[in-house]
This record gives C-alpha cells, sequence and structure tokens, in this order.
C-alpha cells in the first residue's frame, strides 16, 4: 500500500467497486482510493477488512459495542 495515488491507476482500475474499510472507519471504494487514503495520511491509516466498514448504529444493533 505504499505506493503514490497516481501510480495506482496503473495496475487497478479506479472505478472497480470492491469495499475496503479502514481503522479510521472510512470505507474505501476500492484499493486504489484507500492506498490514495494511506499515502495522504503518512502511513497513518490501516486496513482493517474487506468490505464496507460498519456504522456505528449496526455495530449497535449487532452488540459490538
Amino acid at each position: 500500500f505504499r505506493s503514490s495515488p497516481n501510480t495506482c491507476f496503473f495496475w487497478l482500475n479506479p472505478y472497480l467497486y470492491f469495499p475496503i474499510c479502514g481503522t479510521d472507519g472510512k470505507t474505501y471504494g476500492n484499493k486504489c482510493f484507500f492506498c490514495g487514503a494511506v499515502y495522504e495520511n503518512l502511513g497513518s491509516l490501516c486496513f482493517a477488512h474487506y468490505g464496507e466498514c460498519e456504522s456505528h448504529e449496526e455495530a449497535k444493533q449487532k452488540g459490538d459495542l
């Protein structure tokens, strides 16, 4: 995940939706957008899991909070 956002477009279609949840609780549309966010946050953002992040309300309903 340490490449710049510009190189991301060469190896992944930026319009492909394959969500990634970051440790900031935000859902990124795909690895390309996640990679760009990691770069912008100087590496402080990490991968949480594949798929969309749960909202606070969804997590509360499932008993995760």
